[in-house]
């Protein structure tokens, strides 16, 4: 159940995390949008203001966003346990302070190593990432969750225990 989980974790961060793959005002979108109403163009505009902007924190932003929906969602859809703060804050602020730094930071120096949205590049720009850059993360999510914690002594004892299940689940979903 957990490596579901975390597979779950990993696939829905894993897209928010790339947003110069997708074109800064992608039409098609914003017309979807615009039929549903609600200012929902608006709000789609105004974060791709952001992304051009300040990137950094709008990223950030974007993974504590995505961190929370997805930790409140698997407490309360899929574990179904009584609601934990402390872990959705955890989990947000993993997102805001790691993801979202991170991600910005590597996947701006695989785009500037490897350009284009062609299928080879995008093809080994995800090899890359999940090879090389998923057991780094990994390493950095266990880490953070031991130190929130307050539990560095587990730190090494998680790493060791989950990264391969982590990873291979991460490649799952590729």
């Amino acid at each position: 159940m957990r490596c579901s989980i975390l597979a779950l974790l990993l696939a829905l961060t894993a897209v928010e995390a790339r947003p110069k793959a997708l074109p800064l005002k992608p039409l098609a979108l914003n017309k979807a949008l615009a039929v549903r109403g609600g200012g929902a163009t608006e709000l789609w505009d105004a974060y791709n203001t952001a992304l051009e902007e300040t990137p950094l924190i709008a990223k950030c932003s974007t993974s504590l966003t995505g961190f929370a929906i997805a930790d409140g969602m698997t407490q309360t859809l899929i574990e179904k346990i009584p609601f934990d703060l402390k872990r959705l804050v955890r989990m947000a602020s993993f997102g805001f302070l790691v993801h979202g730094s991170t991600g910005h930071f590597f996947y701006q120096f695989l785009d500037g190593k490897i350009p284009g949205t062609d299928p080879m590049s995008v093809a080994l720009k995800v090899g890359i990432d999940q090879t090389l850059w998923a057991p780094v993360f990994m390493t950095m999510f266990f880490t953070y969750m031991g130190l929130f914690d307050m539990a560095p002594e587990t730190i090494i004892p998680t790493i060791k225990k989950l990264m391969f299940v982590a990873v291979s689940s991460s490649w799952k979903c590729w």
